[in-house]
């Protein structure tokens, strides 16, 4: 058994604690403890705006950033201060909410206020975001709404600011994601008013508002978009394409940024939860490339195909038959993909969310931005979503849908995240934490897991599998050859273009991605790797007692947590079922 990397607690005394009936709240989790984890908790609620209506967006200046690092670091001394306890739970999150603390502050070296977005995504996008987690339960919900939209240019402004800083600093974007972003800017500048997506917190408001004040609200807000967001969202389009783009950087690594060495090193920590180095993730990734390669050709050959995989994965490109006529019949088949995973899912899991969930085109604004999972909420009757693109609906071949709809709806993303917000036993801290290695992993394995449900009817489907998890391998090798060995743009996306049948649009979506957000795409492999290793483990130590629907529960009930205190939460578990 290995150590405990995140405290010293005797093996009895965690799996006792961890997988026994569960304590009241007021006995596991002491009231000290809570006041941090809420505290933590509540440091990113008006950046969110998903914790209730908030009448402003977060502090991004220099100041809001020193304020929010003091509070951390005293949330951690306050942590490290409380007094040692022999419960081996509240020790697991204390651990745990250490981990999450220590892993903030390293972040405030690098200043990443200065470069606020990636391709296609960033602070523009948190408009959205909060107005599609944003409900209106009264008057007063409704004026915070109004008061939100007026402060739009001023956090537009701070975020200008923060981007002069790193012109001045040298720490930008390259310049090829800079005309990423300036797409989705000129198509939300463009929407129509009436049409805005800030309007929609206001589409269904409460009957104790009446219908003419109903009226004057609406009004209010898009006068609101038409004269206070419309003016900002110009204003940085202009800042972006006058100011940022003529000084952005031409490289590509991360490490030739000031202080680079030293931050892709942490932005390797950060995502995977390990002391992996950049070239043992590296390593991996050539090893995984090589594995799945192989199970591909063995795809290709049972079709009676006769060349190489990348004469395949033309063949395939090229057939008609593979695309949908239209993207309304794209969405009806993955509306239909994703009745098929409900209906199977009975089978491998014991618990099963309540909240329900479905496919969306995104908004003309939204387009450009990668095809996400969009979380929902039980409390504010909002399904999850997973959002789909109109215009790659057209280009997006049929056989790589099944893939796609389990990673982002289920089992994977809507379950894991819907299973955690739904789980009263956690602390909030810990159903809401966002861990990427686990809950990407997690998201990669259930297109595996999909595999063996029988959700991927013909060899195409499942060849459109593995090309998803090629691409997932070849994410170790792109991101750590662009932002540690210095790759060009055409090196970098070669293993994507000879390895895997994804269209050219999308081979240039995913390397641009992969520039402009380093590190983030080593977490979905690092963390399926970890999740099968976990599942292997099990399958051997319990031989005929392991049970796969449990097994699924027990490693989904403990909510997202790094991937080493993963091993020891089921290495425990296989204790307790043996």
């Amino acid at each position: 058994m290995k150590s405990f990397p995140y405290g010293r607690l005797p093996i009895a005394a965690l799996a006792a604690c961890l997988f026994a009936a569960p304590l009241p709240a007021s006995a596991a989790e002491p009231k000290s403890f809570e006041a941090i984890a809420d505290a933590y908790g509540g440091t990113g609620a008006d950046d969110a705006g998903e914790r209730g209506v908030s009448p402003k967006w977060g502090d991004v200046s220099p100041a809001g950033r020193q304020q929010r690092e003091q509070r951390l670091r005293k949330l951690l001394a306050r942590l490290d201060g409380l007094p040692v306890t022999s419960d081996a739970g509240e020790q697991f999150n204390r651990d745990m909410l250490r981990h999450m603390l220590e892993n903030d502050l390293a972040a405030f070296r690098f200043d990443e206020s200065r470069m606020p977005f990636s391709n296609g995504q960033g602070f523009f996008r948190t408009l959205g975001g909060a107005a599609n987690t944003t409900t209106i339960r009264d008057r007063a919900d409704a004026d915070k709404w109004l008061a939100r939209l007026a402060a739009v240019p001023a956090f537009y402004d701070a975020h200008i600011a923060n981007m002069r800083r790193g012109l001045k600093d040298g720490f930008t974007q390259p310049v090829l994601i800079v005309d990423q972003v300036l797409e989705p800017l000129e198509a939300a500048a463009a929407t129509p008013v009436a049409e805005d997506a800030l309007l929609k917190p206001f589409a269904k408001l409460p009957p104790s508002i009446p219908a003419e004040e109903q009226v004057r609200l609406r009004a209010r807000a898009a006068e609101l978009i038409e004269s206070q967001v419309r003016p900002a969202q110009r204003a940085a389009i202009a800042f972006m394409r006058n100011e940022y783009r003529p000084t952005a950087r031409t490289t590509l690594a991360v490490r030739d940024l000031p202080d680079g060495e030293a931050y892709y090193l942490y932005l390797v920590r950060k995502f995977t939860t390990t002391d992996l180095t950049p070239e043992q993730v590296h390593e991996m990734g050539k090893q995984e490339v090589a594995r799945i390669l192989g199970e591909m050709e063995a795809i290709a050959r049972s079709t009676g195909f006769q060349g190489n995989i990348a004469e395949f994965n033309d063949a395939l490109r090229a057939d008609p038959a593979n695309y949908a006529a239209s993207p309304e019949d794209y969405m009806e088949k993955a509306a239909e993909v994703s009745k098929r995973a409900d209906r199977a899912v009975p089978r491998w899991f014991g618990k099963l969310p309540r909240l329900t969930w479905g496919p969306l085109f995104k908004t003309p604004a939204q387009e450009g931005t990668a095809n996400i999972y969009m979380r929902g909420s039980l409390e504010k009757g909002v399904p999850g979503s997973i959002m789909m693109s109109y215009r790659d609906a057209k280009t997006s071949p049929l056989y790589q849908l099944p893939a796609w709809v389990v990673h982002e709806g289920v089992p994977g993303h809507h379950f894991q995240i819907s299973l955690s917000q739904e789980n009263d036993e956690l602390s909030a801290f810990r159903r809401e934490a966002r861990v990427t290695p686990f809950i990407e992993g997690w998201a990669l394995y259930a297109e595996g897991l999909a595999g063996e449900m029988g959700l991927y009817r013909d060899a195409k489907e499942q060849f459109g599998r593995l090309s998803f998890e090629m691409y997932r391998a070849c994410r170790l090798v792109m991101d750590t050859g662009i932002h540690w060995m210095r790759w060009t743009r055409d090196q970098a996306r070669e293993c994507l273009a000879r390895n895997t049948a994804l269209s050219p649009a999308m081979i240039d979506f995913e390397t641009n991605r992969y520039i402009s957000q380093p590190g983030q795409a080593l977490a979905y492999k690092i963390g399926e790797m970890r999740i099968r290793a976990v599942r292997q483990r099990a399958e051997k130590a319990l031989g005929p007692k392991f049970d796969i629907r449990i097994f699924h529960d027990a490693l989904l009930h403990g909510g997202p947590m790094p991937l080493d205190m993963l091993d020891i939460y089921m290495d425990e578990w296989i204790v307790q079922q043996k």
